[in-house]
Parts: structure tokens; sequence; C-alpha cells
């Protein structure tokens, strides 16, 4: 507008200039705003779901801080307490079923590792395992039952 007036003779070259430095001003301004908020996208390390939210929305955090509790969800653990003279047969590998209490369903899931060492009161050691896939239905935290293959016998699940 302050072209057409310019060639109206109706302002001074200097309001030209004026005009048209605060136009290049507000674009550099729009430029820095578009720039830092560019960077004010967080990706997760990896995928999953969330737990628990730490931060509130629009609240100032320094960097480190952290904003989310987040559950992996590709691979879900089952840790068992089985009698330790089990250890021998419950190899990394060794299949078995685990039916979930709140879900009333079995799911496949195997052996990942044993524990380290071997409550001396209990006689009982800690067995990891795995579901295979990644049914969304489970959640962490749910209780089950567990059944080997091989009859060994079954374990309640904490």
């Amino acid at each position: 507008m302050n072209q057409r007036l310019a060639e109206l003779n109706s302002i001074g070259k200097l309001e030209v200039e004026l005009a048209s430095a605060r136009v290049k001003e507000g674009i550099a301004e729009a430029a820095y705003m578009e720039a830092t908020v560019s960077r004010c996208v967080i990706a997760a390390p990896f995928s999953g779901r969330i737990v628990k939210r730490i931060a509130a929305a629009f609240q100032f955090v320094t960097p480190g801080t952290p904003l989310l509790a987040i559950q992996d969800a590709d691979e879900l653990e089952i840790r068992m307490i089985v009698p330790s003279k089990w250890i021998a047969a419950l190899k990394p590998g060794v299949r078995f079923s685990v039916q979930v209490d709140e879900l009333g369903k079995i799911f496949p899931a195997r052996v990942l590792r044993t524990g380290a060492r071997i409550d001396p009161i209990s006689q009982s050691v800690d067995i990891i395992g795995a579901i295979e896939g990644t049914p969304r239905a489970l959640l962490p935290g749910m209780s089950g039952w567990v059944v080997f293959a091989n009859e060994l016998s079954s374990a309640k699940v904490p």
C-alpha cells in the first residue's frame, strides 16, 4: 500500500523504506519463531505406551528432566518364581503358555533367562520369560498362571 502512495507522491521515500524495514523485521521474527517451534518436538527413544506423565502441558523444564514414563510395548516379560529343582529343565528357549487372569486368555511364551541366585529359604529361583508376539491387550502388572509343555507343573505368576 505504501508503494502505491509513494507512486502518487502522497508519502515520502523515508516512510516507504521504514515500512519495508518493518516488513522484513516481521518476516525475520516469524522465521525465528518457526525455528524455535521446530526444536520443540521431542521424539521418544523407543515405541511404547505412556505409563505416567511427569511434566504438565506448557510447563517449563530444563534439558534432561523426564517428561513421561514410557513402557516398552515390543516384548513383554513374564517374571515367575519356580522351585529351584526345575532350573535344569528351564533353559532359555523352552516354550510355555501363560493364562492371564485379567483377560481370561492364554498366550504362548518362552523362557528368556534364569535368575542369578536361588533363594536359600524357599528353594526357589526367578525365571524370566517373554510373550510371543505383541498382544495389545496385555498390560504391565497383570498376573496369571504358567503351564510348561513338558508337564513340570504350573506356577503362579505374581
